[in-house]
């Protein structure tokens, strides 16, 4: 038989379990060593009406420390689900953050819903790496593997049985406890009657009220009363684990056995009058005691901070307990408030978890899986002085929002950032960091760093190069391609800022820069390339020296970018074949750097509903990607043994004169390769417009294919214009997709065409329409792409230029 724990004790002993879990939990992630203070975050969620709040952004918190306005330096916006991984808005990256699972189970009987929560959780929730603590009022138990400690989990769970048989026992003690008390005065009061002289029956009311009200009491408190110590001590071991936490409890509602209006002891019990007045007024203070349950009410200012600053999200699943609805002839079952409940309620809410009043605790699971919680982390450097230990305020500028938080702030341990090592060579300079904060996103464990190169040029514009990188590591070399203009001496000043925390860190370096190595000559093209045209030497050479230009240069800037869709689609109504029109806005990012390059796009219009979509794509059936490098791709050297050049013509753009070359790809049937016509400015070499041929565009020859099949042939107009210049290099105006299908024979009311095939890995199926008629021309798709507002920070390595 196994030793039982004094109730009163219980609790003490889960919450080392507890604690130590926690630490070991907390211990293995990493530990911070730091201890200047510099920087600080805090976790606040805000809502709405009881609804969380999204879209916040710096300026919409007004934040007070000690009293003194503190200005938010950096806010980030934080979202996750049971049923998704957590996402942090200004990081993108597939790597999940740990999570840890805390199962509460506060249960008074076993419960056949139960387990229908459990393989819900396991079979949906449940990734292989989460963290599982189960808990009831005694133990705790960690898994790390449902499939690997599955003896632990039914252990587990075969105690907890036996603990609510217990507690079954406990409840039955309470109700004999409880009917003896009012049986034993009802006697009492029946032997007074039968007194000649009775004696008065003060002393056998205050009698039964001390045994009855003793029987409550010590009931509430083992098993409804609140430990206010216990929950600050909870919120603050949660705390300490680096991971996304959730907390799952699981609390049956409780109801006690109370003495009722229609007992035997009020409705046949000899008692006078006044002795009936005194039971009915004790009978409706103990009920509004028992119900009330305040004892943690009055705690619930200080204790809702400290759980939302633990970032713990808190799902409460309530429950009735179907054995405790039996009543006798003095006692019926009634529901009572317990201070638990009362808490976890308000922490549910203030975390932003869901509470369940239900016994289908399986559906209920599946709905607090798809509730999404919302919070947002503040960085702000603290004000001066000594004491670690300051009081917070947090107000939102816009009426009718709430703000909950941490008022109380421990200042902890902030990386300082550094600065290791300057390393200049081969035209690139190394930068080595160290030192800085690190946090979860859904790219995992990351810092986020803006590193800054400038440079003074004798003569000319200083020189000026940014990156933004993210670094996964406790310390990172970031490489900085810089191009002088002539060799020489050069002070270089480096700025480095962590972007969590706002710190940052600065450093200089004499440079020295040599001349370049005598170039080797350019190897002559194979023998199955054909040489360069004469009259297009002068051009094409310039046009390279412009392509090497464009690849080797660091740009960095946002546009507004229009796109418009039309497409015939398919009534389903009227079962014509009519022109479906879409359109869409983006706040459009692009990156380059070293050949390379990068986009990003965020969504801020679809028609005309307004919208803020982070990391969009493109939802059109087309999709163009990296136009900006389409010139290099054409007419770079070290691209030329691909391509046979023609000159085409002459044309003036604008101011510009033009020379318009073909370029042809040598290999047959090379499918994807860019093919088209180039209208290169004869003055400087820039690309001023291209536009491509069905063989520039990926899965054409499929859809090709197709449309012959059909007897069609298919006509597609690329078109990219390039008229925004940048420090003498141009960026993409407009980009337009046109494609269209020519009938060169008759086509009857009955015939049917269909062109199938794969277009940029849409898979679509293309259904033309039924005409009549010879050689007839049908647009089935046009897309038009317009970039404008352009907000350069960066434009090659030698030029910046500032947002205006």
């Amino acid at each position: 038989m196994r030793k039982r724990i004094k109730p009163s004790h219980q609790w003490v002993i889960l919450l080392a379990a507890l604690l130590a879990l926690f630490a070991l939990l907390a211990g293995q992630v990493h530990v911070h060593e730091r201890v200047e203070v510099i920087y600080q975050e805090i976790l606040v969620r805000v809502f709405d009406g009881g609804k969380p709040v999204p879209g916040l952004r710096n300026e919409d918190f007004v934040l007070h420390e000690e009293g003194r306005p503190v200005k938010v330096a950096y806010c980030r916006e934080l979202r996750r689900s049971l049923a998704r991984p957590e996402v942090d808005a200004g990081i993108t990256a597939a790597k999940p953050k740990p999570r840890l699972f805390l199962f509460m189970f506060w249960l008074n009987e076993e419960s056949r819903e139960w387990p229908k929560a459990w393989d819900y959780f396991a079979r949906e929730i449940y990734r292989p790496g989460d963290r599982i603590v189960l808990s009831d009022a005694s133990r705790a138990v960690e898994v790390r593997s449902l499939e690997g400690e599955k003896e632990k989990v039914d252990a587990f769970f075969v105690d907890l049985a036996e603990d609510l048989e217990q507690k079954q026992l406990s409840k039955n003690r309470l109700v004999s406890d409880l009917q003896r008390s009012a049986s034993e005065f009802y006697d009492d009061l029946v032997a007074y009657n039968g007194m000649k002289a009775p004696p008065p029956e003060d002393p056998l009311l205050e009698r039964f009220k001390a045994s009855y009200l003793g029987a409550l009491n010590e009931y509430r408190l083992e098993r409804l009363k609140g430990d206010p110590a216990w929950l600050e001590r909870l919120a603050a071991a949660l705390k300490a684990v680096e991971a996304e936490k959730w907390a799952l409890l699981f609390l049956q509602n409780e109801r006690l056995p109370l003495l009722h209006r229609d007992s035997r002891l009020l409705r046949d019990a000899p008692m006078s009058q006044d002795t009936i007045t005194k039971l009915k007024r004790f009978m409706d203070e103990t009920e509004r005691q028992v119900k009330l349950g305040s004892d943690v009410t009055s705690y619930l200012r200080d204790l809702r901070p400290l759980f939302v600053g633990a970032n713990t999200t808190y799902h409460v699943f309530l429950s009735d307990a179907a054995g405790e609805m039996r009543s006798n002839e003095d006692l019926q079952w009634q529901p009572v408030f317990s201070s638990w409940e009362g808490a976890f309620r308000q922490i549910s809410a203030d975390t932003g978890g869901r509470v369940s009043n239900t016994t289908r605790l399986g559906e209920a699971l599946r709905q607090a899986a798809e509730k999404e919680d919302i919070y947002y982390v503040l960085t702000f450097e603290p004000g001066p002085g000594e004491d670690r230990r300051r009081r917070l305020q947090i107000e939102m500028k816009r009426p009718g929002l709430k703000a909950v938080f941490s008022r109380k702030l421990e200042l902890g341990e902030v990386f300082p950032l550094k600065i290791q090592a300057l390393e200049w060579r081969e035209g690139k300079l190394t930068v080595s960091l160290a030192d800085y904060q690190r946090t979860y996103g859904d790219a995992g464990l990351k810092g986020r760093l803006r590193v800054g190169v400038r440079a003074h040029v004798r003569g000319g514009d200083p020189l000026a190069v940014e990156k933004e990188i993210l670094a996964g590591e406790p310390a990172v070399d970031v490489e900085m391609a810089l191009h002088f203009p002539e060799p020489g001496s050069y002070q270089v000043h480096v700025e480095v800022q962590d972007l969590l925390t706002g710190n940052r860190a600065t450093a200089e370096k004499e440079i020295a820069v040599l001349p370049p190595p005598v170039s080797a000559p350019v190897p002559e093209p194979e023998v199955d390339a054909p040489p360069l045209p004469e009259e297009l030497e002068p051009v094409m050479a310039r046009a390279a020296d412009y392509c090497r230009r464009l690849k080797e240069a660091a740009f960095r800037f946002y546009c507004l970018e229009k796109v418009e869709e039309r497409v015939l689609e398919r009534n389903p109504l009227t079962k014509r074949t009519e022109p479906v029109e879409r359109r869409w806005e983006y706040d459009y990012q692009i990156i380059g750097a070293g050949g390379t390059i990068s986009e990003h796009r965020r969504l801020v219009r679809e028609g005309t509903r307004k919208m803020d979509k982070a990391n969009a794509t493109l939802e059109t059936r087309f999709s163009s990607h990296y136009s900006v490098f389409m010139p290099v791709t054409l007419l770079a050297m070290e691209n030329r043994e691909s391509y046979a050049y023609r000159l085409a013509g002459r044309d003036r753009i604008g101011r510009s004169r033009c020379v318009v070359v073909e370029v042809t790809p040598l290999r047959a049937g090379g499918v994807g390769i860019a093919q088209g016509r180039a209208w290169i400015d004869e003055r400087d070499g820039s690309v001023l417009k291209i536009e491509m041929n069905p063989r520039g565009v990926v899965g054409a020859e499929e859809l090709e294919k197709a449309a012959k099949a059909s007897q069609a042939r298919m006509l597609l107009e690329v078109t990219h214009q390039y008229f925004v210049v940048r420090g003498g290099l141009r960026f993409p105006s407009m980009t337009m997709f046109r494609e269209a299908y020519v009938l060169e024979k008759v086509v009857t009311e009955k015939s049917h065409e269909m062109v199938g095939g794969d277009l940029n890995g849409s898979g679509m199926i293309i259904t033309l329409p039924q005409l009549e008629g010879r050689r007839r021309e049908i647009e089935f798709y046009r897309l038009r792409q317009d970039y404008g507002k352009y907000r350069f920070f960066e434009v090659d390595s030698s030029v910046e230029i500032k947002q205006p």
